[in-house]
């Protein structure tokens, strides 16, 4: 294992542990939830309880936030790495760039274009310095471990099969799939702030197929919220973090195509697989590696938008009283 990998690898499980400790600290103490909020999920001013020199201190990194618009400097930054990484795999190996990175750099121009042109930025809504920091880290590291990992390939077979296939194309729709359903809710979500402020779900239908009365509008100082409605929004509070963590779980899929055989063959030991009179062999080649990455990526993109999803549902029951009727789950459809 090289040292940019164990720094690789370290770094994801410490922001994945950090990440955790948040979100465990912010169900004892509000103080901790600002650091990983924003825009209408961003706590009023905090002000110390009992003035001294360390609260003052704290209090006043706590309140350090930047404007929501710095969103389009994540992808800015992932785009720019990923580049960079596209064209050293080009140069050092004379290979075309890895279908990992091909399709991470289409999940970047995407989300930068949504910024550009979908989004509708409240010139008030802020996110937290910790946050924006969070997010510049992250949208460096995924590109150098999609890079790594593309050199490390935790399993092979001796020849292409029809399975192997199956499991890329599967997961390749997943991700389209999933990628879309993102799109659609950041429009939907969109719509909210361009619509006029006497809208009704009537009105609302032509553009996402929704029936019923008045939209319930609540107004937060400048800012007005309304109930998105349309799409998956009719199961779900927040259906653009579901839909990310399942853009990268097929990415993961789409690396670790045999990933559920193993854990099978893990499981009864003695498994084997078999197609076409042939039979799959597991090599264990940088499986260490390559896990490694994706546990420590995995852990850490589900964990902050998990963290993301709770805030939101919880901030939809606090403002809006008939929330609860409509009974919409968090992350998990009928289920969480």
């Amino acid at each position: 294992m090289s040292f940019l990998e164990i720094t690789i690898i370290s770094i994801w499980y410490l922001l994945a542990t950090a990440l955790f400790l948040i979100g465990t600290l912010s169900s004892i103490s509000t103080t901790f939830q600002t650091l990983l909020q924003y825009g209408k999920t961003t706590k009023t001013t905090i002000t110390p309880t009992t003035p001294t020199f360390i609260s003052t201190l704290i209090t006043k990194f706590l309140n350090i936030k930047v404007s929501k618009q710095y969103f389009i400097y994540f992808y800015l930054i992932g785009l720019f790495t990923n580049t960079t990484m596209m064209i050293i795999t080009l140069l050092a190996t004379r290979d075309l760039p890895n279908f990992l990175s091909l399709c991470y750099q289409f999940h970047l121009t995407r989300r930068f274009y949504e910024c550009i042109n979908i989004h509708v930025f409240s010139k008030t809504a802020t996110m937290h310095l910790f946050h924006f920091l969070f997010g510049l880290v992250y949208y460096v590291l995924v590109p150098i471990s999609l890079y790594l990992i593309s050199h490390k390939q935790s399993s092979t077979i001796s020849s292409p099969t029809q399975l192997s296939i199956l499991i890329h194309v599967f997961s390749s729709v997943c991700f389209l799939l999933f990628s879309y359903g993102q799109y659609h809710t950041h429009v939907l979500l969109a719509l909210l702030r361009t619509a006029p402020k006497t809208i009704h779900k009537t009105d609302y239908r032509n553009k996402i197929n929704r029936k019923g009365t008045k939209v319930d509008i609540q107004e937060n100082g400048k800012n007005r919220y309304q109930i998105p409605y349309g799409g998956l929004f009719h199961w779900l509070s927040s259906p653009h973090y579901i839909c990310e963590i399942g853009m990268y779980f097929s990415l993961f899929l789409m690396s670790n195509p045999f990933f559920i055989f193993h854990i099978l063959n893990f499981m009864f030991m003695q498994m084997t697989v078999t197609e076409g009179g042939g039979e799959f062999e597991w090599i264990d080649v940088n499986v260490e590696v390559d896990m490694q990455l994706w546990m420590g990526m995995l852990l850490t993109t589900s964990i902050n938008l998990i963290i993301s999803a709770i805030t939101t549902h919880q901030w939809y029951l606090d403002t809006f009283p008939k929330y609860n009727t409509l009974n919409r789950k968090i992350l998990v459809p009928g289920v969480w």
